[in-house]
Formats: C-alpha cells, sequence, structure tokens
C-alpha cells in the first residue's frame, strides 16, 4: 500500500476509537441518533453515515488521500464466532459489455485495481439478555493482486463462456413459489466471489445478449472470504453503556389533545414528530420510542409510526392503493415518502398498477373485470418490442402510423396507459423529452447523447429547424423551439448560441466558421 493509503488508516482508527467496543444502541445515543428509528435492514449504513459526520469526517477528504485510487466506504456485520453474516455486493454484471471485454481491460478487474475498502465492522456478542451489534472497528484493505489474478478471473472468465454460450434457466419449486435459478456462478463455485440476483423486484430484469431476459445481477464477495479479510481485527471487550434515553412525561391532558391531533394512520416519522410538536414543543426524535408511540396507540414499523390498528406498512399500502377500482395517490407525506413510491413503481413492473392519468392508476382487477389480464398487457408489450428495429427511436404515435396494431389498442385508453405498459424493464428503453415519451429497442441503457446521435443521423452538425423537423419525421417526437434548444444543451455534444446550431464537437465547429 502507498503511504496515502498507510495515513488514511491511521486516521480512520484514531477518528473512530472511542466508538470500538459500543453497542450499535450506545454509539446512536452518543451522536444522537435514535436507534429504535435505524432497525431496518439499512441501520448500520445508516449508524456508520452518521458517524462521519459526528466526527466531521468528509467522504471526498478521505477519497483525496488515496487519489488516484478509488474509495468504497462498506459497513460489515459479523457473528459471534467472527463469521461474516452476509455476502458483499460490489458491482453490477453488465451482460452486454462482459461478453466485448478481455479480462485485462475488464471492468471488474479496473474495479479492483483501482479500488481501496474501507471497512467499518461490526459483530455480534452475546449477552445473558440476547445477543447485541457491537463496533469491532475499521479497516483499509484492497484485493491481493493474486486473488484478483487467479479467483475473480476464474469467475470472470467463467462467467464470459457461460454468457457468451446462453445462460441455461430451470424452474424449482419452494412451497408455494417457483423460483427460476441459473448456471451463472453461484456461492459454492469460488472460495472469493459469485453472482446472485440484486434487483428491486422479480421484475427488474435486463437482457441477455442471446435476447433472453435475466433478473438484474451483481458480483458478491462470499460471506466467507470476507470473514478471512477480517480475521486480523482485535477481539473487542464491551464498554459500560452510555445511553442517554429519553424520559420525556406526557401527562393524560397532553396525551389525550395529542390522540386528538393525530387523525392519520400513519405518518413518516419525521411528520409525527411535527405534529407532537404542535401540543408539546420540546419533543425530538430521541423521543420516538416505542415505549412512548404505544401509549398513544401507535407502534414502529421502518421510519413510520402506525396505529396499533394496521398490521403492517406493506398491509396498509396493499389496502389502500387496491382498494377500490383507480388509485390516485394521496398528496400526504406518507404516500410522498421513497418508501411509498418504490413500492408503487413495484406494482406498476407487476402489472397491478397501470397509469391512466399522472398521478392516477387503474388496477389490475379492474382490468380483469373489463377483460384485459396481465397476459394481454405482456402481449402487447412483446408486440411492440417484436415490431421496432433495433436502435431506432420511436413514439407510439409513430409505430401506430407505421402499421403497429394490437387488440389492446380497442380499449381505447389514453397514450398514456400504453406508454406505462413499455416502460416496465424490459427490452425496451425510453427518455422522457418536452413531457413526451420516446423509446428504444436495445440493449444497452440510453441517454439524451444517442437520441441527438440518431437524429444527426450523418451529419456532423443540424440548426434547431433541422433538429425539430428530423424529431418529428423520425420517431414523431414533437418539439417546438425552445425544447429543440434546450434538448441540444443537455447533451455532451458543443451547441453555439450564436449560430442556434448544435456540432458533434467544438473543433467542427472552428472548421465551419473559420473556413
Amino acid at each position: 500500500m502507498t503511504l496515502d493509503v498507510s495515513k488514511l488508516e491511521t486516521l480512520i482508527s484514531n477518528q473512530f476509537q472511542e466508538f470500538i467496543g459500543l453497542s450499535f444502541d450506545e454509539i446512536s445515543y452518543s451522536i444522537s441518533l435514535n436507534p429504535e428509528l435505524v432497525t431496518n435492514k439499512a441501520s448500520i449504513v445508516t449508524i456508520v453515515n452518521r458517524m462521519l459526520d459526528y466526527k466531521n469526517v468528509n467522504k471526498k477528504q478521505l477519497a483525496d488521500e488515496i487519489l488516484p485510487k478509488q474509495l468504497s466506504i462498506k459497513t460489515v456485520r459479523l457473528k459471534s464466532n467472527g463469521n461474516a453474516r452476509e455476502s458483499m455486493s460490489f458491482e453490477q454484471v453488465r451482460f452486454m459489455e462482459i461478453v466485448e471485454e478481455s479480462w485485462q481491460f475488464s471492468k471488474l478487474r479496473k474495479k479492483f485495481v483501482d479500488t481501496i475498502f474501507l471497512f467499518f465492522v461490526f459483530q455480534y456478542k452475546e449477552r445473558a439478555d440476547g445477543q447485541i451489534l457491537v463496533f469491532k472497528g475499521t479497516k483499509i484493505w484492497q484485493m491481493p493482486q493474486e486473488t484478483l489474478e487467479v479467483d475473480v478471473k476464474r469467475l470472470w472468465e467463467t462467467t464470459r463462456e457461460i454468457v457468451m454460450n446462453g445462460v441455461k434457466f430451470k424452474e424449482k419449486i419452494v412451497g408455494n413459489k417457483i423460483y427460476r435459478q441459473n448456471n451463472l456462478p453461484g456461492l459454492a463455485d469460488t472460495a472469493v466471489a459469485h453472482i446472485r440476483p440484486k434487483a428491486s423486484d422479480s421484475n427488474d430484469k435486463v437482457e441477455l445478449p442471446d435476447g433472453q431476459m435475466i433478473t438484474k445481477q451483481a458480483y458478491w464477495l462470499n460471506a466467507s472470504y470476507i470473514g478471512e479479510i477480517l480475521q486480523d481485527l482485535p477481539e473487542v471487550n464491551l464498554k459500560k453503556s452510555k445511553q442517554v434515553k429519553s424520559h420525556l412525561k406526557f401527562s393524560r391532558e397532553v396525551s389525550k389533545r395529542l390522540k386528538a391531533k393525530l387523525e392519520e394512520q400513519v405518518y413518516p416519522v419525521e411528520e409525527f414528530i411535527i405534529k407532537v410538536k404542535q401540543v408539546k414543543s420540546d419533543f425530538t426524535e430521541m423521543d420516538v420510542t416505542h415505549e412512548f408511540v404505544s401509549k398513544i396507540g401507535f407502534k414502529l414499523n421502518n421510519r413510520f409510526v402506525i396505529s396499533e390498528e394496521i398490521e403492517s406498512i406493506d398491509q396498509y399500502i396493499d389496502k389502500i392503493v387496491f382498494n377500490s377500482h383507480y388509485f390516485q395517490i394521496p398528496k400526504n407525506p406518507f404516500f410522498q415518502s421513497p418508501y411509498v413510491m418504490r413500492k408503487i413503481e413495484n406494482f406498476e413492473n407487476d402489472f397491478r398498477l397501470l397509469k391512466i392519468e399522472e398521478n392516477l392508476y387503474i388496477t389490475n382487477a379492474s382490468l380483469r373485470n373489463g377483460g384485459v389480464t396481465k397476459e394481454n398487457l405482456m402481449s402487447y408489450k412483446d408486440s411492440v418490442e417484436r415490431f421496432v428495429e433495433d436502435g431506432k427511436f420511436f413514439t407510439l404515435r409513430y409505430i401506430e402510423d407505421n402499421g403497429f396494431y394490437h387488440e389492446l389498442m380497442d380499449y381505447g385508453f389514453e397514450e398514456i396507459f400504453y406508454q406505462s405498459i413499455l416502460m416496465r424493464p424490459g427490452r425496451l428503453k425510453y427518455l422522457k423529452i418536452a413531457k413526451q415519451v420516446v423509446f428504444i429497442k436495445s440493449k444497452l441503457d440510453v441517454t439524451v447523447n444517442d437520441l441527438m446521435a440518431y437524429l444527426l443521423q450523418d451529419n456532423q452538425s443540424i440548426t434547431v429547424e433541422k433538429l425539430i423537423e428530423r424529431s418529428q419525421s423520425l420517431c414523431q417526437l414533437d418539439l417546438d423551439y425552445d425544447h429543440a434548444i434546450k434538448l441540444m444543451k443537455n447533451t455532451t455534444y458543443f451547441y453555439s448560441e450564436d449560430l442556434l446550431k448544435l456540432y458533434e464537437d467544438q473543433e467542427i465547429y472552428y472548421k465551419e466558421i473559420y473556413k
């Protein structure tokens, strides 16, 4: 390791020494973080980020210490026996790129050559009242070259060969569920790393080079290998507790006023605190405890305070979303929260919700009553994917004017409904341009640059007027003058304000004006 990395290791070790031996809860209280609100899967990440802020450690400044290497901060939980509790994801598998790469210049190799890892390590310790999670320390690590060039290379080569020959799938029934297994390298195939899914849900898929679809996959370091990396960290003893819990008292009258104020069944914690402050001004996030909320008929669930009448957040969301034929996103903080918005997106990906207006959806139950099944929706999407050519941008109006038809179109839904079907993960990628959606069948992600390259065709420059004309003729994308200029400026091409013209690069612009 370089001198800069050694400096970083010393800096980090000194900064976080005071937390070693403290439990998760004790650290939380010492840095003004309520442990009762960080009990979900991301809790370790949350507390590490707060520890960094508390010690005024800037991530960018840390990264600058080891330039040109990249810094990757990872959190690890160890079992009481020292083995890692779970494997660690570190890179998405890009199937279209791996078949074109050589190992020497592969993204996977570059990842480990260029990256220094900073591990924040926690370990479960046994106590009479059960296990508690304790901070064990930090470790700077870079993958040894021999491991990279032998074990990881073998994983990459095996993956590449499987993808080039075509990934094989088989279905496995577990209980009442059917799982689709693949033959990509698994946990037992190497001692260092493996491949397994990493996606928002089972519908979050990408296309393989042979046209098959697969749930998004990632490379993972094996839990056993992570344990080996961290085995030299010294054992720690539990430090004496320094917890300072909330002892805020509420009179019966204040509790009565508070119950009257809480009219909703679910509140994000931040909104709940605002409501309580209207009754008791000195209330803080540290006072949001299981004990307190239970006294007023609520309970904690992730970062939400929910009525005791509700079984869970997910059950409540399902009930609200699917209790009628249509669902409109309420304008309250709960339904605007990232968690709920992700749930709604997952419902869309599974064709349980289809958008018919902005923020208004029709449910799958309503569609079934009208004779439209999930199979019909998927058939429409598949038909569009078969109809269009690879690499050509299009709008719905464009393909319909060029002869596309599917029986689902006879239902006469608005364009946004059919767009919503096509925007689900699959072979089609899309861009939102001037309140319109333009699609393309592509195995790679697309950007505005790709659209501009398509509109430029074989030309080195284009005027605003010509861009508007080509957008209409090539894909029926309607642009007015202002939107056309905005589109030009959002690319990495060179735009001339004086000439109102876009060039492939600045050199072409200079050649034109000085010829």
